[in-house]
C-alpha cells in the first residue's frame, strides 16, 4: 500500500486507522490444560480444535503485524490498546481506549 502511494506524492506521514488484532492479549494456554480438565471428551475436542484455530489465527496476525512494521518508516510509531471485551459505546469507553493505549511490542 505504501508503495502505492509514493508515485502520488502522498506525505510520508501516514495515519493507519485501527487494526483489530485479537491476539494481543495474554498468551494461549498449553493444550495440556485441556486435556487435564474433568469434562466430557467432547467438549475436550472442541475446546481443542478452537484453541489449535485460534493458535493459527494468532500467527497469521502476529506475521501481518510483523510485515506491516517492517514496510513502515522505522521512526513511525504504532500503539496497542487491549481489547474491552466488548464494542465501544460511549466516549468513557473511547476514554478508557486512549488510558490503555501503549507502544506495541511487534
Amino acid at each position: 500500500m505504501l508503495d502505492m502511494l509514493k508515485p502520488v506524492g502522498a506525505r510520508e506521514t501516514i495515519l493507519i486507522g485501527p487494526i483489530q488484532h485479537e491476539t494481543l492479549g495474554p498468551p494461549l494456554p498449553d493444550p495440556a490444560e485441556i486435556r487435564r480438565l474433568e469434562l466430557p471428551a467432547v467438549v475436550k475436542r472442541k475446546l481443542a480444535r478452537n484453541l489449535k484455530d485460534y493458535s493459527a489465527l494468532k500467527e497469521r496476525e502476529e506475521r501481518a503485524l510483523r510485515e506491516l512494521r517492517r514496510n513502515l518508516p522505522s521512526r513511525t510509531r504504532i500503539l496497542t490498546a487491549p481489547d474491552l471485551s466488548r464494542e465501544p459505546r460511549s466516549i468513557a469507553d473511547l476514554a478508557e481506549i486512549a488510558r490503555r493505549l501503549e507502544p506495541a511490542t511487534f
